[in-house]
């Protein structure tokens, strides 16, 4: 009986060692990959923001044509560019109001909430039943 214990022993800690084994190499194997996804992930957001910063010059570029474009058109230099501001500042008033309607409608996750206090609450009474 001592022997087929022993043996028993034996297989128990093998097979937790290998389980250990196979979560170490489950947590090297996603430390890699999280590790070439960060790696690409940056590229990505590098690249995107190249963009964004070539984007910001064309837009620029473009205000310039603009303004020289109404100057061209006999409007003085100067009054033509405070057109063109004030068109941006109109531009810029009507995003701060989209965007200050729908920051107003940020909420928290209330459903999520709600469904955890339900869950819980559940859980009580089922505890309580069971303690009676």
């Amino acid at each position: 009986m001592k022997d087929n214990e022993k043996r028993l022993g034996v297989l128990v800690a093998d097979a937790i060692a290998d389980l250990q084994q196979i979560i170490r190499d489950q947590i090297e194997l996603a430390a890699l990959e999280l590790k070439r996804s960060a790696k690409r992930a940056l590229r990505s957001s590098v690249a995107f923001i190249a963009a964004l910063f070539l984007l910001s010059l064309a837009v620029l570029l473009l205000i310039f044509s603009a303004g020289f474009g109404l100057s061209a058109l006999g409007i003085p230099t100067w009054l033509a560019f405070l057109i063109l501001a004030g068109v941006f500042i109109l531009l810029a008033g009507v995003l701060l109001l989209f965007s200050g309607r729908n920051a107003a409608r940020i909420s928290g996750p209330t459903r999520a909430a709600d469904a955890t206090q339900r869950t819980v609450n559940e859980v009580s009474a089922a505890l309580g039943r069971t303690k009676r």
